[in-house]
């Protein structure tokens, strides 16, 4: 059997290249008898080392000449490497394949918030998205919300999307948060314990900005004057949050610190170090950060946005209204001061990361390539 995953365009950091990133090296790890090919714009060290997996570079030329390039050489290579299924495996993917092909896609944040992306970006997922859902065979949702979405914007069949989730990193772990490690990173991005924590970026939809305000109002009132607010991450491609930048400027570093992107070893080790991670997204599709967060034994504040109910439950301190700045301080404040709620919240998350396994992951995409190479007739339904 030879699966080829087209996994052009990840971004260098982010929830979505590690997300596709775990997906792949999950499903050739459990099946060494099959033959893999992962089709990426730079080697991923994360895949390295799989005798069954061959990574295929492709020409870098940006987000949509990617897509130009696999439109044009994807079907010849899937026809002269005798694939037998394709799996796009970040929500864009190509025509006229002569195999099975699945699409596994993780939000819909485009159609959704229209105004926080390019026209480029909205057009191609009102247009080009909408003939491809046509043309796959199977689509992976990445949670109910994902799927409930797919319904109502592209009116795709029910038994043509299956939910699956996927997973973290093994390498996040609960551990010490005062080891030789996490100081030496910490020093390496200028941070200094204790402080607030924000991954995923400077994005409009992530609403940093509400989270900073109620920090902000907080110190106001004379509480929480030790701590910092962090914030790891990149700025996005079309809509950054302008604001943060202002408020950082205003207020100064040693306040709000933004480490750009971080190397994945260390991440661990700066989530290991926060007191609170806070994450009043206004869309996910999943939510991989507060995971992973929970996961290093860190509390976490989260909204009640989009998947992030089913991923996180109630182990998470939960603000109904995202744009809620007195809500998000309330929590924040609560969260940092009172010993016995951030221990109870700290236990529930510890328990809740450990829902979600790549082994279960790849055992449930597995089973669908099966069906679909076998019956595409005999997909399993929900």
């Amino acid at each position: 059997m030879r699966i080829l995953f087209d996994a052009l365009g990840l971004p260098p950091y982010g929830g979505a290249k590690s997300s596709a990133i775990g997906w792949i090296r999950s499903v050739a790890e459990a099946r060494p008898g099959y033959q893999f090919v992962a089709v990426v714009s730079r080697q991923e060290p994360d895949l390295v080392g799989l005798a069954n997996l061959e990574q295929l570079i492709a020409p870098p030329a940006g987000r949509f000449g990617v897509r130009a390039w696999a439109q044009r050489h994807l079907p010849r290579l899937v026809r002269e490497s005798h694939v037998d299924l394709v799996h796009f495996a970040k929500n864009l993917g190509s025509f006229f394949l002569p195999c099975p092909t699945v699409i596994t896609i993780n939000d819909l944040n485009r159609l959704r918030y229209p105004s926080m992306f390019s026209r480029v970006d909205v057009l191609y997922w009102h247009t080009v998205q909408r003939a491809l859902f046509r043309r796959v065979d199977q689509i992976i949702a990445i949670s109910e919300n994902t799927k409930l979405d797919l319904l109502q914007y592209y009116h795709v069949p029910a038994d043509k999307i299956q939910v699956i989730y996927p997973a973290i990193s093994p390498r996040f772990g609960y551990q010490s948060a005062t080891s030789a490690a996490n100081l030496a990173v910490l020093q390496k991005y200028e941070l200094q314990a204790p402080y607030v924590l924000s991954v995923g970026g400077l994005a409009m939809h992530k609403n940093i900005h509400a989270a900073l305000r109620a920090f902000a109002s907080l110190r106001a009132q004379g509480h929480l004057s030790e701590y910092t607010f962090v914030i790891v991450g990149e700025g996005f491609h079309t809509h950054n949050d302008q604001r943060l930048l202002e408020l950082t400027s205003r207020v100064g570093k040693q306040t709000i610190r933004l480490t750009g992107a971080v190397d994945d070893a260390d991440l661990p080790l700066i989530y290991a170090s926060a007191s609170l991670f806070v994450y009043p997204s206004l869309y996910e599709g999943f939510g991989l950060a507060p995971l992973e967060a929970m996961a290093c034994g860190v509390p976490v504040l989260a909204s009640r946005a989009g998947a992030l109910p089913e991923v996180l439950g109630e182990a998470a301190w939960s603000v109904e209204d995202a744009t809620d700045v007195e809500a998000i301080a309330a929590g924040m404040l609560r969260l940092l001061t009172d010993a016995a709620t951030r221990t109870q919240f700290q236990e529930r998350g510890l328990r809740n990361a450990q829902r979600f396994s790549w082994a279960r992951t790849a055992e449930k995409t597995l089973a669908l390539y099966q069906c679909l190479l076998q019956d595409p007739q005999m997909v399993p339904r929900r």
